[in-house]
């Protein structure tokens, strides 16, 4: 440790702490071990905050995550979610949205755009589907609705 000169990490407190963090304590070892945030954590966390800016981003993202959270908490439900993109080549199911992670924000916006008419078919078949729960039917309705809202 006595021969480290830099060290980076993300920005979370409990590694680049000044006080507690390990920044601090290779700092003690080494005087010279200078702390550099992560470049790319740092522009992940400029893309993650760009998009939560705007109401129609926050909107969106929390559409999503509600399609993904719905979908994904059934595995029925998912399974008519599949069977409808697979009539899509270049379909990408529903990606759960990672808070600390720009790149799952591509691929929820990628499998929403490419799939969109068939997660748009997938809803309202489950909402009109008198096998479901009253709950699900409503949930599914109301996610069509805001689905449908977003073009």
């Amino acid at each position: 440790m006595k021969n480290c000169r830099g060290q980076s990490y993300d920005n979370a407190q409990n590694m680049s702490g000044i006080y507690n963090g390990l920044q601090s304590r290779i700092k003690k070892s080494s005087s010279t071990a200078e702390f550099v945030p992560c470049s790319a954590h740092s522009l992940n966390l400029v893309g993650t905050f760009a998009a939560e800016e705007t109401s129609v981003g926050n909107r969106f993202f929390m559409i999503t995550q509600s399609l993904y959270t719905f979908f994904s908490g059934s595995t029925s439900r998912w399974k008519i979610l599949e069977n409808e993109l697979n009539s899509i080549s270049n379909s990408t199911l529903l990606k759960n949205l990672c808070p600390t992670r720009w790149s799952s924000r591509y691929f929820v916006c990628k499998s929403i755009k490419n799939g969109y008419k068939k997660i748009v078919v997938a809803l309202q078949n489950i909402s009109e589907d008198v096998s479901q729960r009253p709950a699900t039917r409503h949930e599914a309705l109301a996610l069509f609705k805001k689905m449908k809202n977003l073009c």
